[in-house]
Formats: structure tokens, sequence, C-alpha cells
């Protein structure tokens, strides 16, 4: 990958090792680091992609080196994005499944850092068994979807459990088990659990979020097996929305490419351009294996804008594991924290303090006597202050076992081999039709369970709840 220019060379790290960005907004983390290395990285790729500015330029290009090239890109106002969908990669074992259905429940409903609620371990046990029961129920599409779906489609949820117990003899023993103890729970406790599993996934509620997350496009488990490139795009004001989808989408990249050693027919590597990493949701994937990484040809480029970010997902310990990365390159900072990080990171060096004294002679005819001394003292080798007023257009390359380096930031647009690739974006297909679909049928559905509600409550306000539905 490439880090930069030193002595008019472009300065590169070989291997799998990982780096580390240290780059605030508006540092030209794009211009110096994401565009360059996606008109020079030859394998394949998944890049996040916060404004679409790198699909935009480097898509093509990298089209033209014989790459697979998809832009899954979530809440897309002109639904221009390719699908995929979390529940494809799920097999059959019965045994494995349970663990990647968790790790999805684990993103979309995280434990309380507050400790101030004590509903989501029972709301993710709903969500293990509700995608259960879509998984083994024939006529259902296996989506996240789906999942959501069903739980609010039923009027009576418990009474909709306990029917399963009762006549579903083909259920997995988990999905049984986990409907078994939430409906035996008290019926407050279970309105709790339910409220909590619901707010989690609202984001279902979008249909360009359901169309989006249908089916899948791509294959992940091929990264290693063609060339391939993903760009992930989300628009800023989405970031915080759609991080649990976005954090699920990386995890299971990685977790499928680490399931095995790449094998004869995986000749490429896998490089994650990750911008704004601190943004997503925590990844016990990454944050527990990426040292083994380099052992299945999968390399870490991570960007990180504000380093506080970092610090309440993983702690100030656990982060140590993505600041700590063989290569970490520091841009000019507006962060107190994070040039004192840098400066420790720098190290220390030996400064020469030249000293001179002067003896006065009180005697006729003696003129005294000067003497010099070098004295040597330690400093670090940058300041914070200094890291603060670093020019813009400079670097810090700092590598393990190596003295840190003052270099010059790539600009891809000065550069005419990097202006020649530019070719702009590939062509993706419009998820609109899919989407005027999902309302329609929603349409229908709501119109279904509104007939037989009435059916039910021939004394209710027909008019009154058909405004309130609409």
């Amino acid at each position: 990958v490439i880090l930069g220019k030193a002595y008019s060379k472009t300065l590169r790290l070989d291997g799998y090792e990982h780096v580390t960005v240290f780059a605030p907004t508006g540092t030209g983390k794009s211009t110096g680091i994401t565009v360059p290395n996606l008109l020079d990285w030859q394998e394949s790729c998944v890049v996040s992609d916060i404004k679409l500015q790198l699909f935009q330029l480097t898509s093509r290009y990298r089209e033209s080196l014989g790459h697979h090239v998809y832009l899954w890109s979530l809440g897309a106002p002109d639904g221009i994005t390719h699908c995929y969908n979390p529940l494809d990669i799920i097999g059959d074992n019965r045994y494995t499944r349970i663990d990647e259905i968790q790790k999805i429940a684990s993103i979309f409903i995280p434990d309380d850092p507050r400790g101030e609620s004590v509903w989501e371990p029972q709301a993710r046990m709903l969500f293990v068994a509700l995608t259960l029961y879509v998984l083994d129920t024939d006529g259902i599409p296996k989506t996240l979807s789906s999942v959501v779906k069903l739980f609010k489609s039923q009027p009576n949820f418990l009474g909709f459990m306990r029917n399963a117990i009762e006549t579903r003899e083909d259920l997995d023993p988990v999905c049984r088990e986990n409907f078994m103890k939430l409906a035996e729970i008290s019926e407050k406790t279970r309105s709790s659990v339910t409220f909590t599993f619901s707010s989690r996934f609202e984001l279902f509620d979008n249909p360009m979020i359901v169309a989006a997350t249908s089916r899948s496009d791509f294959d992940i488990r091929r990264l290693r097996r063609e060339k391939m490139t993903i760009y992930v795009g989300v628009t800023n004001d989405n970031l915080v929305r759609l991080s649990p989808l976005l954090t699920v989408f990386y995890q299971q990249v990685a977790d499928v490419l680490t399931r095995k050693i790449p094998q004869k027919d995986e000749p490429y590597g896998v490089l994650f351009l990750m911008d704004e990493f601190s943004a997503l949701r925590r990844m016990e994937s990454f944050h527990k294996n990426i040292g083994l990484y380099r052992e299945y040809r999968l390399r870490m480029m991570i960007i990180i804008q504000e380093l506080s970010q970092l610090y309440d997902i993983y702690g100030r310990d656990g982060a140590k594991v993505f600041i700590n990365a063989k290569v970490r390159i520091a841009f000019t900072q507006n962060d107190d924290e994070t040039c004192k990080l840098i400066e420790s990171m720098l190290g220390m060096t030996t400064m020469a303090i030249k000293q001179s004294s002067q003896n006065i002679s009180h005697g006729i005819g003696h003129h005294g006597s000067q003497t010099q001394s070098v004295q040597y003292v330690a400093r670090p080798l940058m300041l914070a202050q200094e890291i603060r007023w670093m020019k813009e257009t400079k670097a810090l390359v700092i590598m393990q076992g190596y003295s840190g380096m003052y270099v010059n930031k790539i600009a891809w647009y000065k550069q005419k081999l990097f202006k020649q690739r530019m070719m702009g974006a590939i062509v993706v297909p419009s998820i609109l039709p899919d989407v005027q679909q999902i309302i329609e049928n929603n349409k229908q559905v709501m119109n279904i369970q509104m007939s037989e509600y009435f059916k039910n409550n021939p004394s209710d306000p027909k008019d009154e709840l058909l405004d309130h539905a609409i």
C-alpha cells in the first residue's frame, strides 16, 4: 500500500501488515491515502466510502483491472445500489448457524453500556428464535426484513409462540427453547423485551433498506478467489443510523475470510480500506483476530478521525490493538490527546545544548577566562504542539523498529499516472422498482390485517382507525 512520498519516491509497504491513519476531517485523507491506494492496489478490496467519492473516481479503473465491482449504498435516495443479504451466508449446519445468528444479534442489540436496561439479552434471544423460524419455514424469504416482519405481523405474539411450540415439530431446538422461555415470563417483562427488540430494527421500516438487503448480488466468500472490489457507500447523515448493518457486513466478511487458510484456488489478498472506522459499532472479529489476519492475506488500513470515539467503543486498553499497528500515519491534528499520543509514538531524541561561562579576573592585567561545555538532554522527537502545527502537505510515518519519518503527502491530482487512471464510475442498476413493489406488498398486507381486525372487532370505529393507519 502507498504511505506517502520521501526523497521524490513513493513510499510503499509490502506484505500484509496493517496501517492505522490518524486523519481528522479535512486533512486530505482521500487525496493522500484512499484514492491513491485504490488506483494502485491490484488485489481485492472492501472500501468504506462515506461520500461515494471513491466509487465515482476509481470504480471504472478497478473494473479495467479485471475486478468484479459492486456498490452497496444503503439509503441511497436514487436507489443506485447493488444488494447484500446478511442471512445468505448463514449455512445449513444447525450447530454453526447459531453462532452466526448470535453475532448479528449482538451487533443490533448490544448491552446497554450504562447498565440501565436489562432487556437486551432476552431481546437477542427473541431475534435468534425468529431468525431460526424464518430459515426453517418454507415460503418466507430468508432476509432480516422477514425476521422483523414476522414479529410485527403477529397481533397476538404470545399466541404465535405457543402455536409454533405445539405445532412445529421441525423447529430448531434452540428456537423452541427460546420461544418457551419468552412465553413463560410475565406480560410486563415480555412487553419490555419486545419493545427493545422492535426499537433496534426500525431500519427495516424503510423500504429502501428492505430492498437493499433482499438478496445478494455478490458473494463475499469469493473475495480471495477472484478480483473483487466492494464499495460500501453511506452518507455522513446516515452513518450512525446505519452503523449496525454496516458493522454486520464488515464482521461477516472478516469471519468468512478467516475460517480457513487460503487455498491454491484463492490467489488474491484482500485490503480493508476503512474510513470512519471509529464510527462503526464494536466488531469482535476485528478486535480479537486482527493479529492473525496476515496469515489469511487480509490487510487493514484503518482511518481514525476521533480517538475518543475509538476509546468509547473498545476502551483505552482495547483500542491499542488498532492504535499500535505495524505502521501508523499521522496527518495534521486538531486534538490534544491525539497529538500527545503521536508524540509518545515518535519517541525521544537527544539534543545538544551549548553552555558557556566566563571567569572575571579581579587583578590588573588579568582578563579572566571563558569556558564552553555541551550538555546532552533528552526531548521528544516532535512535541505535541509541533505535530499540531505540521504543514498540511506533510505527514508522519511511524513504523515499528524504525525512527519516525517526516514525509510528503501524496496528491493524486498532481501525479500523471494517477490522473491517467481516472476513468469515472461504473453503471449500477437502481432498486427503485423493487422498492415500489415492496411498498405495494406492504399495502396489501396492511389491508388484509385491517380486514381481519374488523372481523374480530366490529364495534371499533373503522374510519378513525383507517385514518390513523394512513
